[in-house]
């Protein structure tokens, strides 16, 4: 669920503060990205799927630069595309289990082409 109150352009006081203090937050510790979370207890939940989102997308920013640097060293090393493509699905399925079922066939036809080429 998103925030109760619009943090673009805030027109109550409570809304400015969030606004005020995201913004600071942000500043002070050089983050990124800094976003508005509320999991009270007493309250109703907010900011939790925007996380989540982020931190997805986080994640899979980070494991495709590393797949990158991974495919480079193994062509450096001689390895074979089987190969990598081995180390590339068993990585996904740590990763991102539900996206490599759905991508799944698709990678295996890609490589299929290929190792014919």
């Amino acid at each position: 669920m998103a925030a109760p109150y619009d943090l673009n352009k805030p027109i109550t006081s409570k809304g400015k503060i969030i606004t005020q203090a995201i913004d600071y937050n942000q500043k002070l510790m050089e983050a990124d990205v800094c976003l508005p979370l509320s999991i009270s207890p007493d309250k109703e939940h907010f900011g939790v799927d925007t996380l989540q989102q982020t931190l997805l997308d986080s994640i899979t920013d980070a494991s495709n630069v590393q797949r990158n640097r991974q495919r480079l060293e193994a062509r450096m090393k001689g390895k074979s595309i089987k190969e990598q493509l081995g180390r590339a699905v068993k990585v996904g399925k740590k990763v991102a289990p539900d996206a490599i079922k759905a991508a799944a066939p698709h990678v295996a036809g890609m490589a299929a082409k290929k190792i014919i080429k």
